[in-house]
């Protein structure tokens, strides 16, 4: 099977591809979501001081994880871009394939894998979004964004009342 030889392959060769694109996404979002969320609670607690101290910390979180997505997704679609390009991606079985190299569409899941292109498509994340905005339109860096608020405004809603739950605990201590 193509797609378990190609995980292997990088596994062996490459245990380590895409992490830096990890770490700045991630490192992005987290100083983002941790900074504005402090102002934003800050700022909340004082101009909503009639809600409870809950409502303050929950609509920090939540303003604060859409600003971090809204500012971060354009790297998370160059990054993506990037990394999908050397590895073999999935294909909708009897679909035509379009796209760089030929390759289908990302997310389209049905055990089906494209090969490798034996050229890449982008030379640099730089190059990926000039080629990006040229061929799509400025709007594309932001192709995914409701997916990610999907996951990422939950997400950091869960955190800071977990957060907020935790920190009498540990200011006693």
């Amino acid at each position: 099977d193509s797609r378990s030889s190609a995980l292997v392959d990088t596994i062996r060769h490459r245990p380590f591809s895409g992490a830096s694109s990890w770490a700045l996404r991630n490192g992005g979002h987290t100083g983002i979501i941790f900074s504005t969320y402090e102002g934003l609670n800050r700022g909340f607690s004082t101009s909503l001081s009639g809600l409870p101290p809950i409502s303050h910390s929950l609509l920090a979180s939540l303003c604060a994880a859409t600003i971090s997505c809204v500012l971060m997704n354009p790297l998370d679609v160059i990054s993506t871009r990037v990394f999908a390009q050397s590895s073999p991606q999935p294909a909708l079985a009897g679909a035509r394939s379009f796209g760089p190299a030929g390759f289908a569409p990302l997310g389209c899941c049905t055990g089906l894998c494209m090969p490798m292109p034996a050229t890449a498509h982008y030379s640099s994340p730089v190059d990926c979004a000039v080629k990006l905005v040229a061929s799509e339109g400025v709007a594309a860096l932001w192709k995914g964004l409701g997916a990610n608020l999907a996951r990422i405004v939950p997400h950091t809603a869960v955190t800071f009342a977990i957060v907020e739950s935790l920190r009498p605990r540990l200011a006693r201590s």
